[in-house]
């Protein structure tokens, strides 16, 4: 695939749905947090497809990475 380069990318448009929550005060609801749960899941199981170890365990530093990729 060709690379895209700046300027070429599409224009968003983000438009947000409001709800309240109903169990929330105020019908508070948190619009930030959603996103992030899976992203540690999914980092986690790509460094253990690309270095071949096997990684249950936060955080991922480049010592654990080594250390277990020693073992190996």
């Amino acid at each position: 695939y060709k690379m895209i380069r700046y300027g070429e990318n599409p224009e968003y448009l983000v438009d947000f749905i409001e709800t309240p929550q109903i169990d929330a005060p105020y019908g508070a609801r948190g619009i930030a947090e959603h996103g992030i749960i899976g992203i540690p899941a999914a980092l986690a199981n790509a460094i253990s497809l690309a270095a071949q170890i096997d990684v249950s365990r936060l955080p991922i530093t480049p010592e654990f990475i080594w250390r277990e990729r020693s073992k190996l």
